[in-house]
């Protein structure tokens, strides 16, 4: 009767250990690229960064990047977007009101690298004075991300707002 009980018990154990596996995030294609990627040490000494990054489908991810420029005047950037990743490359672009030719970007990963570079010209991404996205940002860490914290100190939880809702004026 106890070896059957421990059977049953064991049997019980097994299913819903199986069932808690598939409740998990789904395993997205871009799940690889998921992160922290940085560059610089210290703002003091020059230009930091870094950026977040949110598998949301197979084919996209969210980011929130933030950046410093560094002394004598320490103007920063942070921008909350979306890519649609082919491969390892992406394009990133936006249109801001205050900005004249838009923010265009490409982003690529090579290895534990994401390398980001302005394209055509397109700098006018509502960053500070002479703050840009570009540069080779070196992964700091794989973990999965839920959330990014503003320079408010909000909690933004990628799964809950999208980056369109969250630059909407509320009325």
């Amino acid at each position: 009767m106890m070896i059957k009980q421990l059977s049953l018990i064991s049997g019980l154990l097994l299913v819903l250990n199986a069932g808690a596996q598939t409740k998990g995030l789904p395993n997205y294609a871009t799940a690889k690229h998921e992160g922290i990627y940085t560059y610089g040490e210290n703002s003091a000494k020059g230009r930091t960064g870094s950026v977040m990054l949110y598998a949301e489908s197979d084919s996209t991810m969210l980011f929130y990047i933030d950046l410093n420029h560094g002394a004598p005047n320490y103007h920063t950037g942070a921008l909350y977007g979306r890519i649609k990743l082919i491969g390892d490359s992406a394009i990133f672009y936006a249109k801001f009101e205050s900005g004249d030719t838009g923010c265009k970007w490409k982003l690529k990963f090579v290895k534990s690298k994401l390398m980001i570079s302005t394209m055509e010209e397109q700098y006018d991404c509502g960053f500070g004075h002479l703050v840009a996205a570009d540069g080779e940002f070196n992964r700091s860490s794989k973990k999965p991300l839920e959330f990014f914290e503003t320079k408010e100190w909000a909690k933004i939880y990628f799964n809950k707002t999208r980056p369109e809702d969250y630059y909407k004026v509320p009325k």
